[in-house]
């Protein structure tokens, strides 16, 4: 974890799916004083003449695939290029949800601009990062008097908790080649999951910044969500709907009220139907309260229908601006990780040994021949899918040479859906990661301690080998990215 004396303010950077933007609180202890301790941008419209604290999630790159414009100015300027009917500019609007609709990703993994024309994500998602990093930097240099860089800064990137580990190590990718952070330092960012950090934003705020005026006083942490409460978070994003036969000219549309609304009734019928579905489920049956976070919260059809629907069950809370709950619920976690204790793990892990092949016990299709001995690739289990663990717990776990003479030892990782899995080769099982160990003292032969040890909990998994007779040590972070 990275030490929070190490930098002078946290920085979060909000990706969203219609609106993004930064928020930022300096990490001196006088600052830390909850939500009234951090700060946004609040000059994103100026090029239009109104004042919010979030853009667009669009940007427009140059006919060279250089950075152009993001936000409000991309929208503006595609316009403009729309009009003239130049086709050369890259423009790619909402394009967030486009990496998590790949089924596949790596480093060379594109996606289609406005124009019909492909570009590589890591190129397009690092010039969005580099840009809200370099105005975050900027803002917090001018209000403060002095000269800030990005190595003063704890960065937390948001990314939706549906993302699997390819998409959010894609992220980190992403910053590496943003330049905002360098492998020599990763823990310089933190990727923050979006429902947990509107967690932390509705537990710090007053029982008065919620849209449902009530009797109670404080804070929301210490009335609702008190230690020992079960509570829902509903993410809400923003939404796009649409409708056959309607035509959007210029960027602009006007419409009707009963048109509006129809528009509307498609995706708030998913979300009622979801919702149905998910509270019947036994494990949330101890859930007391609802909330509402995220842009489309804000919409008004949407609370009065969860709360017509849901009210009289549960206690239903939306805060005011829902829309920036994730954003300034980010920058809370950067000043204080230990905030989320628990996670479920969305995978079962596990390690691969090599025990010599019993036919009693083992298939046959799985067998292969080192060293003129018939062994098998075993799956060790680490954590089973849906198994609750705790933030920074370690797995360990001893293993030893396979024959007298090896002078280094390879450990693979591996993932699968599956609860109940043998072996490493079999096909729903995908290889994530691996280390070597340079084990160069032969003289105990295959009766040498290695110690392996896997961090889970955390939105990504460290692993730690090491023997125990020479001190090596080697560390890594799994790699999900097929490349």
């Amino acid at each position: 974890m990275a030490d929070m004396n190490d930098y002078l303010a946290v920085v979060a950077i909000d990706f969203g799916t219609t609106y993004s933007g930064f928020a930022y609180a300096f990490n001196h202890q006088k600052y830390r004083a909850g939500q009234q301790g951090i700060h946004m941008n609040s000059t994103w419209g100026n090029c239009r003449g109104v004042s919010t604290l979030q853009t667009p999630t669009c940007i427009l790159l140059n006919p060279d695939k250089s950075f152009h414009s993001f936000g409000y100015r991309a929208q503006a300027k595609y316009i403009e290029l729309e009009e003239e009917q130049d086709r050369q500019y890259y423009y790619f609007d909402r394009f967030k949800m486009k990496l998590h609709q790949c089924e596949e990703i790596d480093s060379r993994t594109e996606i289609t601009a406005s124009n019909g024309k492909k570009v590589n994500a890591l190129e397009v998602f690092a010039h969005a990062i580099r840009y809200l990093s370099e105005e975050a930097t900027k803002l917090i240099s001018s209000r403060s008097g002095k000269s800030f860089t990005k190595k003063d800064m704890l960065w937390v990137i948001t990314v939706p908790a549906i993302w699997n580990h390819v998409s959010k190590q894609f992220m980190r990718e992403a910053s590496y080649e943003a330049g905002i952070i360098s492998k020599n330092n990763p823990c310089q960012l933190v990727i923050a999951l979006e429902p947990e950090a509107a967690s932390l934003d509705c537990r710090e705020r007053n029982m008065a910044e919620f849209v449902d005026k009530s009797d109670d006083n404080g804070k929301c942490g210490d009335v609702v969500s008190k230690p020992g409460t079960s509570y829902m978070v509903v993410d809400n994003g923003g939404r796009n709907p649409t409708k056959n036969n309607i035509m959007i000219s210029k960027g602009c549309l006007c419409l009707g009220p009963d048109i509006m609304k129809s528009l509307f009734f498609p995706p708030l019928k998913k979300i009622n139907d979801y919702l149905n579905r998910l509270l019947k489920e036994r494990s949330l049956q101890d859930v007391k309260s609802i909330f509402l976070v995220g842009g489309f919260s804000e919409n008004a059809l949407l609370q009065n229908q969860i709360k017509r629907n849901f009210g009289s069950r549960y206690r239903i809370l939306t805060p005011i601006d829902a829309g920036l709950s994730v954003m300034k619920g980010a920058v809370l976690f950067g000043l204080n990780r230990d905030s989320i204790k628990t996670r479920i793990s969305p995978y079962t892990y596990g390690s691969d040994l090599s025990p010599i092949f019993n036919p009693k016990k083992h298939e046959e299709k799985y067998k292969f021949t080192l060293c003129g001995v018939e062994r098998i690739n075993v799956f060790n289990t680490l954590v089973t899918i849906n198994e609750n663990v705790k933030i920074g717990e370690v797995r360990t776990f001893i293993a030893y040479p396979t024959h007298d003479d090896q002078t280094s030892v390879h450990f693979g990782f591996y993932t699968t859906t599956q609860k109940q899995v043998k072996y490493v080769d079999e096909p729903h099982v995908k290889k994530v990661g691996c280390v070597t160990l340079p084990i160069p003292d032969i003289t105990k032969g295959r009766n040498r301690k290695l110690e392996l040890k896997v961090e889970f909990g955390r939105t990504e998994i460290k692993a730690t080998t090491r023997d125990v007779k020479s001190g090596n040590v080697r560390t890594i972070y799994l790699d999900f990215m097929n490349d």
